[in-house]
C-alpha cells in the first residue's frame, strides 16, 4: 500500500504438455476381420501404438493494477496480458499406417459373398397350402 493507493502486481507462467508416445516403436497396424469371426482385441490391434502426438498447452500471464481511495470513491486502473500457445504435432511411426486383412480371410474379397435374402416375408407374397393329389 503506498499512501492511499494500492499497487497489485501478478506473474503467471505454466507449460502443461499432455503428450503421448508410442512405446512400441512400430507402425499402426488394425487387422480387420469379417463382422461374424471370433477374434479378441489384442487380434485386431497389432503393432504399436503408430504415433508419437505432441501436445503443448503454455500460458503466459502478466498483470498489474492500480486503485486509490478517494474519500468515499475508488479508482481503479489496470492491464493484464495474457499468451496462450497450443502446439500440436502427430507424427506416424515408419511414415505407414496399416489395415490388414486377418490370415483367416486370405483369398476372400470383399464382393465374394452376396447379400442374404431377408428373412422376412413381403405382405403381399402368399402362400398357398400345398395339396396333396386325389387317389
Amino acid at each position: 500500500m503506498l499512501g492511499s493507493a494500492i499497487v497489485d502486481l501478478a506473474w503467471s507462467e505454466h507449460d502443461g504438455e499432455v503428450s503421448d508416445f508410442s512405446a512400441l516403436r512400430e507402425p499402426f497396424n488394425e487387422v480387420i476381420y469379417a463382422r461374424t469371426a471370433t477374434r479378441t482385441l489384442a487380434d485386431e490391434q497389432q503393432g504399436g501404438f503408430g504415433q508419437d502426438i505432441t501436445d503443448e498447452r503454455d500460458t503466459r500471464l502478466i498483470r498489474g493494477g492500480l486503485q486509490w481511495n478517494l474519500s468515499r470513491h475508488f479508482v481503479k486502473a489496470g492491464v493484464e496480458y495474457l499468451e496462450n500457445r497450443n502446439f500440436r504435432d502427430t507424427q506416424n511411426i515408419e511414415d505407414s499406417v496399416f489395415y490388414s486383412l486377418a490370415g483367416i480371410h486370405s483369398g476372400v474379397s470383399a464382393a465374394a459373398s452376396p447379400r442374404p435374402a431377408p428373412s422376412h416375408r413381403c405382405a403381399s407374397t402368399r402362400r398357398t397350402p400345398a395339396t396333396s393329389p386325389a387317389s
